[in-house]
């Protein structure tokens, strides 16, 4: 499909890999719109970049779709570190980013929850309630991206949260990569709550626009990009699941 030619509503969004394809599966069905999914497998991973860096991939991709209706950064490091500096460059464009859902999660606990997220995400996350227990995971985007075993990932969480001295009763995720992990948490921890930044902004994009598809008898389509399109091939089984669809 030519974005030229599609007259309904079209949204971008960005990550580093696969991380907001959790954003894109929850819009799809219920907000209808022509969406490319851009993933940066190029800059991947975001975490260990800085702020300047990460600013000028944001700025290469908000130009790339200029005339979207939106851009959504499904990364909360992305947005934890620019995205208030790409809305100033671009104050006619609507950009969307994710942040974790720390003020649900102070509100629900009753003694503290964790912020699992990249380091660079917790670093750049001002003003954590007293309640909040940081917890950077270096590796576990890569270890989802490249599809480890869930036997690895299951050991890496187990030993990366050993080191909470506190008690807890929610988690925050604080990575778009991390929502497809909620399976091993409860594993690990059956009674606790968690709290997922994918869900927020995805209620806060359908809230957006809902009134632009109000009355529209139309259904959303899906194409996948990147700055090397060559990279994509990794993404042939999740690029099926969608265009298998109507």
């Amino acid at each position: 499909m030519e974005n030229s030619r599609y007259n309904g509503l079209k949204i971008a969004i960005a990550d580093s890999g696969a991380g907001g394809i959790n954003l894109l599966k929850k819009l799809y069905y219920t907000l209808p719109a022509h969406y490319v999914y851009f993933a940066d497998l190029k800059n991947f991973p975001y975490g260990n970049k800085g702020a300047h860096e990460l600013y000028q991939i944001g700025k290469a991709i908000v130009e790339r779709f200029l005339d979207f209706d939106a851009v959504v950064f499904a990364c909360n490091t992305m947005s934890q570190n620019c995205l208030s500096a790409l809305q100033n460059a671009f104050p006619n464009k609507k950009i969307i980013g994710c942040t974790p859902p720390v003020n649900q999660a102070s509100t629900y606990t009753a003694n503290n929850f964790v912020l699992l997220a990249t380091p660079s995400t917790i670093k750049a996350t001002k003003r954590l309630p007293y309640c909040a227990i940081p917890l950077g995971a270096e590796e576990l985007a890569s270890l989802v991206e490249n599809n480890q075993k869930d036997s690895e990932i299951l050991a890496y969480l187990e030993q990366l949260f050993a080191t909470v001295d506190k008690p807890f009763d929610c988690i925050v995720l604080g990575c778009t990569h991390y929502s497809s992990l909620k399976t091993l948490l409860y594993r690990m921890y059956p009674a606790i709550k968690i709290f997922d930044s994918v869900d927020g902004v995805a209620n806060r994009i359908k809230k957006t626009f809902k009134s632009r598809i109000r009355g529209q008898n139309v259904f959303s389509t899906v194409q996948f990009e990147s700055f090397d399109d060559n990279l994509l091939e990794k993404y042939s089984k999740i690029i099926s699941q969608f265009t298998e669809f109507p």
